[in-house]
């Protein structure tokens, strides 16, 4: 089996949202810890696009937390890695 689905395949895969509607695309949660996936398909990164992932981190402290869009730069918003799809993609088995 590919070593990067035996990865993916030991995590739970959920989807998180507030009574508010923010929410968070993809959270997995497993031996290798909890982290959270936003994707957004845009070249620019705004402060609205990070909200729900911010509220998540409020609730969950300790996942890792990502926000993964087209553009071409890795950044950081406090605990939140931003990372362009193509650089996500290439370094998953690092990111998982």
């Amino acid at each position: 089996m590919c070593p990067l689905i035996t990865i993916i395949s030991s995590y739970k895969i959920f989807y998180w949202r507030t009574t508010t509607n923010l929410e968070v695309d993809f959270i997995l949660y497993g031996q290798r810890g909890l982290k959270a996936f936003e994707i957004k398909r845009t070249n620019k990164v705004w402060k609205s696009d990070l909200k729900g992932i911010k509220a998540f981190l409020k609730d969950y402290p300790l996942a890792e937390a990502y926000f993964v869009y087209s553009g071409d730069r890795i950044m950081s918003e406090g605990k939140i890695s931003i990372l362009p799809i193509n650089y996500a993609l290439k370094n998953l088995n690092n990111i998982l």
